[in-house]
């Protein structure tokens, strides 16, 4: 007999959503995810952080702008409601820029470990900010992952602790951003939800550039160019991604990033995670897939 918390093998094959397909896209977007992460953890170290994210928000907004002004006008980057929609895109702007800080002090592996904190998040602000009820299960797997950032943390014996904090920053924003998700999911298709995003990220870091602004060394011109093809094409995979599943039956595999994070921080860094973070991972990991599997559950009507 499958445990009540597992899913059925059929899970994965329901509505005829092509699921498999779905779950490849969205691993094949964190892939692609963790090596422009890890060029941004190159970039950083030469250019600030604000910089780095002002083009590359700039780059995916031109593009999605093409692909739905075509179809629902410039009147679909009025953000409505304006409100949860500012907030949303500058808790992702947040996020991503101490993600980034935080790789100037950390391996990338334990960055991306700490920025997938989010979900963690949003179940211990949706009774307050989504209404949401949440059961003894779920307050325990949150326990769980939490633990797993004081794993990983442990003070005065692992990486720097500086570093450290400023990604659980990055997860917490993250998960402000998650939270706004939920409120706008179903005003507005996903890539308008996404050019939101980051038109509002562009916008409010705009003012800034001309006091920030650091020329950009000629022999990184190339690499900058992938960093930006990268977060486009890995935006799209994700987007793409819940085209042809449940939100929940991909959203867990977002998950894999940690393992392409530690492969390409070791690659170009030679960082890579010990045995302890490890452990600390993989409370992190577990306890964000059992929140998945059990929202997904009591989301389905009961017979």
């Amino acid at each position: 007999m499958v445990p009540e918390f597992l899913p059925s093998p059929g899970y994965f094959f329901v509505n005829n959503h092509r699921p498999l397909l779905g779950i490849s896209v969205m691993i094949s977007g964190m892939a692609l995810f963790a090596v422009k992460d890890g060029m941004a953890k190159s970039l950083v170290m030469s250019l600030p952080p604000a910089q780095m994210i002002w083009m590359q928000y700039t780059a995916i907004f031109l593009v999605f702008a093409a692909l739905t002004i075509p179809k629902h006008g410039l009147k679909a980057f009025r953000p409505d409601p304006f409100f949860t929609q500012f907030w949303r895109g500058l808790s992702a702007v947040a996020g991503v820029g101490l993600f980034y800080w935080a790789m100037v002090y950390i391996s990338l592996a334990e960055a991306a470990a700490m920025a997938l904190t989010g979900p963690l998040v949003v179940t211990v602000l949706s009774p307050f900010m989504l209404k949401e009820r949440v059961g003894i299960r779920r307050i325990i797997a949150v326990l769980i992952g939490f633990i797993g950032v004081l794993v990983i943390l442990r003070p005065g014996f692992g990486s720097d602790l500086f570093g450290l904090m400023i990604a659980v920053c990055s997860g917490i924003m993250f998960g402000f951003n998650f939270i706004g998700n939920r409120l706008v999911a179903n005003q507005h298709p996903p890539f308008i939800n996404i050019a939101y995003n980051v038109f509002i990220g562009t916008v409010v870091l705009a003012p800034f550039m001309p006091f920030i602004w650091q020329d950009i060394p000629a022999d990184w011109h190339g690499a900058l160019v992938w960093f930006l093809v990268l977060s486009l094409v890995g935006h799209s995979l994700m987007v793409v991604s819940f085209n042809y599943a449940a939100a929940t039956v991909v959203a867990p595999y977002q998950y894999t990033m940690i393992i392409f994070a530690s492969a390409v921080g070791y690659i170009l860094f030679g960082d890579f995670p010990d045995i302890i973070t490890w452990l600390g991972i993989a409370l992190i990991v577990g306890s964000g897939v059992f929140i998945a599997i059990r929202e997904d559950r009591l989301a389905k009507p009961k017979p």
